[in-house]
């Protein structure tokens, strides 16, 4: 059985939505004997003793490229998105290492041993942002079709940028690989590539450089369901009717297994419904660590 180690990172505004995800998982963690790691981005002690109860590997996160020539500085936050190539040096002696990003949390753990096990055997899984359901505009009124563009075209130019947003674009807020993946040190070095032609922090680099890597090298992937990494932001799940879980919202209605919290969905009350029609609204997000 291969060695897993499930990482987040979070600094001290993303701490109550970490606690959430921590919480989702903490019986069935413990259960299977799976190791967690978190990247400390700026959180304060109380957190931070708080993971250490919980059994959390914690490191602080460093500045794994060049940054001092960007035009804008970034914050700490950014560390998030530069670390995530090189989770395997951050936390060494793992098989497989996934990555869920803290403003998700995990409703049926049969998502995260599909996201590992699968990663197991193909090098590298991850979940295509896309489904039947998603809306195709963002609250701004945008295409996401138009704004995904936007992303390669930035990072790459117009012509590689078009090419690449002809594909569905995988969401890296959710993914596992092997430790030996190729996948590791191409992400590794497009993303430095990408960060030295910007000189800016922006938030979709390493996003936009992974869709680059997957794409143009052909690498091994297993691309997943997106009831794996589902985006409440593309469209509001549906809630049972004993209003405990929350569902794709067509047929066959199945749980959702991770939720993703997207964009406006980390907070507030949403006009979420059930499959008799009937409204439930409620917030989006897991209870915070006892």
């Amino acid at each position: 059985m291969a060695k897993t180690i499930l990482i987040s990172a979070a600094d001290q505004a993303y701490w109550p939505l970490l606690s959430g995800l921590l919480h989702s998982i903490d019986k069935r963690r413990r259960a299977t004997g799976m190791a967690v790691g978190i990247l400390d981005l700026g959180l304060a002690d109380e957190p931070l003793d708080r993971l250490r109860r919980y059994g959390a590997h914690v490191i602080r996160a460093d500045w794994d490229y060049d940054v001092s020539g960007f035009s804008v500085k970034p914050q700490p936050m950014f560390k998030a998105m530069t670390a995530r190539p090189f989770l395997p040096r951050y936390f060494g002696g793992y098989d497989v290492h996934a990555w869920i990003d803290a403003d998700c949390w995990v409703q049926d753990w049969q998502a995260v041993k599909l996201l590992c096990a699968a990663a197991e055997h193909w090098g590298f899984s991850i979940v295509p942002e896309m489904d039947r359901s998603y809306t195709p505009l963002l609250h701004d009124g945008r295409t996401f079709a138009d704004w995904a563009r936007s992303c390669f075209v930035k990072c790459f130019g117009e012509e590689e940028g078009s090419e690449l947003a002809r594909y569905p674009l995988l969401n890296c807020g959710v993914f596992a690989a092997r430790h030996d993946a190729p996948l590791w040190g191409l992400w590794a070095k497009r993303t430095g590539e990408v960060l030295a032609r910007l000189r800016e922090p922006f938030f979709f680099a390493e996003q936009t450089a992974l869709n680059a890597c997957i794409r143009q090298h052909e690498a091994p992937v297993a691309l997943l369901p997106a009831r794996c990494n589902w985006m409440c932001s593309r469209a509001f799940p549906l809630v049972s009717t004993d209003g405990k879980s929350l569902l794709e919202p067509y047929p066959p209605h199945e749980t959702i297994g991770i939720v993703h919290l997207a964009a406006e969905t980390k907070r507030g009350v949403w006009p979420l419904v059930d499959a008799r029609g009937r409204p439930q609204p409620r917030a989006l997000t897991f209870p915070m660590l006892p």
